[in-house]
């Protein structure tokens, strides 16, 4: 049986490394899908186009809600506004999509051992 850290598992009988493939899949979504024909290289300058967009909205939200300065007594603590929440998700998934997508690149490139 195979488990996740989020606290799901397989059903019992189920081969573990379908399950898992299935499991990441849903739980990280593609949000950059890759283009036919394109090259590992090529999506990844796009997925991190896609990421530095994502995270300037988060550190342009971050600021704007008072987030780096210090909060004086009797201030209001500031809120986490949902614009900043969205861009702070997009920035974790496109993050990991980077992170699987680097090895194929390299090794697309002929630079892996």
């Amino acid at each position: 049986m195979a488990r996740c850290s989020c606290g799901e598992r397989s059903v019992d009988g189920e081969d573990s490394a379908t399950w898992r493939t299935a499991h990441l899949r849903g739980v990280w979504p593609v949000l950059v899908p890759r283009l036919e024909g394109e090259t590992y290289a090529l999506w990844m300058e796009r997925v991190s186009d896609e990421y530095v967009t994502a995270s300037r909205i988060e550190s342009d939200e971050f600021e704007a809600n008072g987030g780096s300065r210090g909060i004086a007594p009797g201030e209001p603590i500031p809120v986490i506004s949902e614009t900043y929440m969205n861009a702070s998700d997009r920035v974790l998934v496109l993050q990991h999509q980077l992170d699987e997508i680097l090895p194929l690149a390299v090794k697309e490139r002929g630079l892996a051992n």
